[in-house]
């Protein structure tokens, strides 16, 4: 029912997953949604299937505007990435669309449901 860690910061995780050369090498070749996978997968464990959380996360990019999500461009002698892509138009796209999803997997997994109120902070 609370929104913040009891200390009154941010949730964060008790530790985080190694991560091998031989795993940067194999995600080298994926698409956005597979990169993501792979690296939420580090984190959720087995808490969904991993077909599920595939899905998931596939989902949350679907609506995307560009097909690569988030594509990088030469502007001048800059290389930028475009965050911009998402159906509000905001960078936090990227990060609320798989994180509702997921949240509303593990409240049904509970037999739960959940309301989740996502917005960005109008800064862009």
């Amino acid at each position: 029912s609370r929104g913040y860690a009891p200390d009154g910061g941010l949730y964060v995780p008790d530790s985080m997953p190694a991560v091998s050369l031989e795993d940067l090498s194999r995600w080298r070749g994926l698409d956005f949604a597979g990169l993501a996978h792979a690296v939420l997968s580090l984190f959720v464990g087995d808490e969904l299937e991993p077909s599920e959380l595939e899905s998931l996360v596939r989902s949350s990019y679907a609506g995307f505007t560009h097909e690569q999500v988030v594509p990088v461009v030469r502007v001048g002698g800059l290389l930028v990435a475009e965050l911009f892509h998402g159906p509000t138009f905001c960078f936090k796209d990227l990060g609320q669309q798989p994180l509702v999803r997921l949240l509303a997997a593990f409240a049904a997994r509970r037999g739960q449901r959940r309301t989740m109120l996502v917005s960005t902070t109008g800064d862009t």
